[in-house]
């Protein structure tokens, strides 16, 4: 849970809710009594929940071919033929049951090894702007093809895919429904189908965003509190805000890794060990978190960045701020964060 101070929500939210900047050679673990528990004002209400809104979002198909595709993409999703092995598919990794991750510390390779990094969830990636933790694929067809193709992956050659789909004859009149062109079992339909299925994963609807939508009784107070405390002096809405709660971009959140994400990605002038601000939909049913699954909960995940983020100079500015949370406090904070997720 990265806490950062530019916001994805309108602008000069963030300000209001932020704390004053603590002077860098102030820096200390704060010795004030424990805060009295955090009110949210009927103003802050409001302006919280116009962040937080939900929008209507579309995933209806446009037309039969449309439709056709989606269902396409979730069998070819699911499909071991595009894998050497036989046996590995995209839900592999990115299990339906485990909100399209797989619950393990860093996916698993075909060779039976840990990969390098954890599985994040597809869950509402319709109008993300990158994708993968270091941003490297700019469109949800580049994003499906890394797995496919890398070699402790999935490890198939796309033209080696089509070739053992056409084999599968039901397959030929699978692409013909779902697109115009002839011949249709390409290469590049392969990406399209699987992409269109993966942007109508849509997270969904929790207590908070019944909250969101006016229903008052849908939090506890505990719960509210803790939300407070997450658009407050906790600073979690600088990049966990809008109603996917990231802001998308890249950020040092001070794990110890020696991985650098996207500043191993030649041209984008990233800083070293940044990574992209996942979404906190679901996340009750998404741990380990982080990059590299090191944090095991989400009473961890707390513990980090108050007390053991390693302090660097690529760090995220606000991370060198201290944060001091009451053991009240931080248990009020989690309850609000197990909101963004549903029963199951």
């Amino acid at each position: 849970m990265a806490m950062l101070g530019s916001c994805f929500a309108p602008s000069g939210v963030c300000a209001q809710f932020a704390e004053p900047p603590v002077p860098a050679q102030k820096m200390r673990p704060s010795t004030r009594p424990t805060a009295q528990p955090e009110q949210l004002s009927a103003a802050r209400v409001n302006m919280i929940r116009r962040i937080f809104a939900r929008p209507i979002v579309t995933t209806e198909p446009d037309d039969a071919k449309a439709s056709n595709r989606i269902a396409l993409g979730q069998r070819l999703f699911n499909e071991p033929s595009l894998s050497r092995d036989g046996v590995t598919t995209c839900a592999t990794c990115h299990n339906p049951k485990h909100a399209f991750t797989d619950n393990r510390v860093r996916a698993r390779g075909n060779d039976g090894q840990s990969l390098d990094r954890n599985t994040p969830t597809l869950f509402d990636l319709k109008d993300a702007k990158n994708y993968t933790w270091d941003g490297r694929a700019t469109s949800l067809e580049d994003q499906a093809q890394i797995p496919i193709e890398h070699p402790r992956e999935m490890n198939m050659k796309l033209d080696e895919a089509v070739a053992r789909l056409r084999q599968q004859r039901e397959y030929q009149d699978v692409f013909d429904r779902a697109f115009d062109e002839r011949p249709a079992l390409t290469a590049r339909n392969v990406l399209t189908s699987i992409a269109a299925y993966e942007r109508t994963l849509s997270s969904p609807i929790t207590r908070f965003d019944q909250w969101v939508a006016g229903n008052d009784k849908a939090l506890a107070r505990h719960e509210l509190e803790g939300l407070s405390i997450f658009v407050g002096r906790a600073r979690c809405i600088g990049c966990h805000g809008g109603w996917r709660f990231t802001d998308g971009r890249f950020h040092d959140v001070g794990l110890p890794s020696q991985d650098l994400g996207r500043a191993a990605i030649p041209g984008t002038n990233a800083a070293p060990h940044t990574f992209k601000t996942p979404t906190l939909r679901q996340l009750a049913h998404t741990a380990p978190y982080m990059h590299d699954g090191s944090i095991p909960s989400l009473d961890a995940v707390i513990n980090h960045y108050a007390r053991k983020r390693v302090l660097r100079p690529s760090l995220a500015d606000e991370l060198k701020r201290p944060l001091s949370l009451s053991p009240a406090e931080e248990k009020n904070l989690i309850a609000f964060l197990k909101t963004l997720s549903s029963a199951r």
